[in-house]
């Protein structure tokens, strides 16, 4: 992994160590509220720098030079760099959101009026890399997310197993249409034998009584 490129997860585990949930506990002194919203703050724009560097590092990885663009291989590489960004564009979303929540606190402390409701957030991010689809979610969501992962990667593995059957089944067909060809030429064969056979007995049979007749008659 590149240096510049963070797990999602690390990412929101740091945006937890913010504590935001902490700024709009009621009844702190107005130092506390004050070191809180400090540590927040920059707890948030470091992972805000985690955020960036990723979605840049991926950029760079997958944009194609000048001989690939128009290219399929462009296309391909779009397509990657779509699914590569899902996670981190996710966090970003989410990181807006908590600043907006934070810009509201600042707003309601400045004007004197009461703490507004706390806010919080999601303690995992999950998804699926090969179709660019990610979550927050609970422990249950994920949990069940890693359920679903695994019947689809059970399900994979059957399918990639099936191929090499029906490759198998091919080559059985093939050789019984074989078989079935050799058998026809056979019996082919076998039914010429028997007719030549045929006329041979009823060759020497009419010969056989010719030569009999002929005794009789002299």
């Amino acid at each position: 992994m590149a240096a510049d490129l963070y797990e999602p997860q690390a990412i929101l585990d740091h945006l937890h160590r913010a504590n935001v949930p902490g700024l709009f506990e009621v009844g702190i002194s107005e130092r506390e509220q004050r070191t809180r919203l400090e540590h927040a703050k920059k707890t948030l724009d470091e992972a805000d720098k985690f955020i960036q560097r990723s979605i840049s590092s991926l950029k760079t990885q997958y944009t194609p030079d000048k001989k690939k663009r128009g290219s399929s291989d462009e296309q391909a590489l779009k397509e990657k760099l779509r699914k590569s960004l899902a996670p981190y564009l996710l966090l970003e979303t989410l990181l807006k959101e908590i600043r907006g929540q934070v810009q509201k606190l600042e707003d309601a402390i400045a004007a004197g009026k009461l703490i507004p409701p706390g806010f919080e957030f999601d303690e995992y991010i999950f998804g699926d890399s090969e179709t660019g689809e990610w979550f927050l979610g609970d422990h249950e969501a994920y949990d069940l997310w890693q359920y679903a992962l695994d019947v689809k990667q059970r399900l994979n593995g059957f399918m990639e197993q099936r191929e090499p059957l029906h490759q198998q089944m091919k080559t059985l067909k093939q050789a019984i249409d074989a078989t079935k060809r050799e058998a026809q030429e056979a019996k082919r064969s076998l039914r010429k034998q028997q007719e030549t056979k045929g006329r041979f007995r009823m060759v020497f049979a009419l010969l056989t009584l010719g030569g009999l007749g002929g005794i009789g008659f002299a």
